[in-house]
């Protein structure tokens, strides 16, 4: 059809009307009266009668029922002891951007958690933002499961930068958001942490309710510190003091 002349091409319509009109919206919610409201005006163009268009009518009325803005919110939270609740809280004065996967949530949770990108390119909003303000710093939450197929590209890309980030690396060898299926491979603590220092993060830190399992460092390499997880807000404050890419 593409290729006949305007005067005998036939015209499609589809996601507008002739006039450019939305048909269907592209946002929100899809409700079966919505749907049956536009079959039934576009069959009117050639047939229609009273049956119809009192049913038109009552379909309208539903649609007009219907609240643009639901009066309560009742968002998504995290699961009752999830280490996430935790893990995604910001120190006084820092800003986080959120992740993809649960700790996504925190956009909406935590109120100094901000902005999101796509799966992958976690932090590199940053680094187009970094010249361009005041702020001298920010962390960046990303799971490990994202790290492990494309996550780690990004903090290669923030150490090249040279900008001044925390990421912070929630490690439950899972991914959750999809089922809590194991990660697709092979990734400890220890082979990121040695991964990371070998990409050249400037500091790296790790924080754990079992610091017993890192005695001795335990295959951490060199220059590795273990933190108690009760003193996350502590380690985030130090690590924000940081110049280039930090990672806990």
């Amino acid at each position: 059809l593409y290729d006949w002349k305007d005067e005998v091409r036939p015209r499609v319509v589809g996601k507008f009307d002739e006039q450019g009109n939305w048909i269907l919206p592209s946002a929100g919610e899809l409700r079966p009266s919505r749907i049956a409201r536009v079959i039934g005006e576009r069959l009117a163009r050639f047939y229609t009668n009273d049956r119809i268009q009192s049913r038109l009518d009552h379909l309208r009325r539903l649609e007009d029922a219907v609240p643009s803005q639901a009066p309560i919110e009742r968002k998504p939270t995290y699961c009752s002891g999830c280490p996430h609740n935790t893990s995604t809280v910001v120190p006084e004065g820092s800003r986080a951007l959120g992740g993809i996967g649960c700790h996504y949530m925190a956009t909406w949770i935590m109120p100094r958690t901000e902005t999101y990108t796509q799966m992958g390119a976690e932090g590199t909003s940053w680094i187009g933002q970094a010249p361009f303000t005041t702020e001298k710093h920010v962390f960046q939450n990303l799971g490990d499961g994202t790290y492990f197929h494309s996550g780690v590209l990004a903090i290669r890309a923030a150490i090249a930068a040279k900008v001044n980030i925390t990421y912070k690396i929630l490690f439950n060898d899972a991914v959750a958001m999809t089922g809590g299926q194991p990660i697709d491979g092979s990734l400890s603590i220890q082979q990121m942490a040695h991964e990371l220092v070998q990409e050249g993060v400037t500091r790296l830190v790790v924080v754990t309710d079992d610091t017993s399992a890192y005695a001795g460092r335990n295959g951490l390499p060199h220059g590795t510190d273990v933190y108690d997880r009760g003193a996350l807000d502590e380690v985030q404050r130090m690590m924000r003091e940081v110049d280039g890419c930090s990672i806990i």
